[in-house]
């Protein structure tokens, strides 16, 4: 039982370091002048157009989709290292709360970091990024409750 706990300590160590990792890397992106902000996000819209153009239609990916994209696929990676750390940790509606509230705080820091920056700063955007957190959450709660599923009917097999 011991050697349990010991694994679940050292699991939720990792995911927490993988939850710094990820807001230390959205909070660097909002620090960068307006200019390498919009190189960055061009060089990244080239890449990815050809992708989303299948699924938007030709010649409707735009710098300002691939953004706000970036902005919900950043804080959906957030959002299931939350979950993840609420699951190890034991899942209570305390720790959903409390996963919930801080992908809204790293989303409203990241926001202000960006008037601090002399860039933009968008109630939308935070928006975003919360929605981005909750479907994360949700993303992975759902395929925890399908692995879960899978090996109950396993069991009864």
């Amino acid at each position: 039982m011991k050697e349990k706990s010991a694994v679940r300590r050292r699991i939720a160590l990792l995911l927490l370091a993988a939850i710094l990792l990820t807001s230390a890397v959205i909070w660097l992106q909002s620090v960068k002048s307006v200019e390498v902000s919009r190189r960055q996000s061009a060089r990244v819209t080239e890449f990815v157009r050809p992708m989303l153009e299948k699924v938007t239609g030709k010649g409707t990916v735009t710098d300002h989709l691939v953004r706000k994209l970036a902005h919900f696929f950043e804080f959906f990676l957030l959002g299931c290292e939350l979950l993840a750390l609420s699951l190890v940790r034991g899942l209570t509606p305390q720790r959903l709360f409390n996963a919930a509230f801080y992908g809204l705080f790293v989303g409203l820091a990241d926001e202000t970091i960006q008037i601090l920056a002399n860039r933009g700063s968008l109630v939308s955007d935070v928006w975003i990024d919360f929605a981005g957190t909750l479907c994360g959450m949700l993303a992975c709660l759902l395929l925890y409750l399908l692995a879960l599923l899978i090996r109950k009917r396993k069991r009864k097999a």
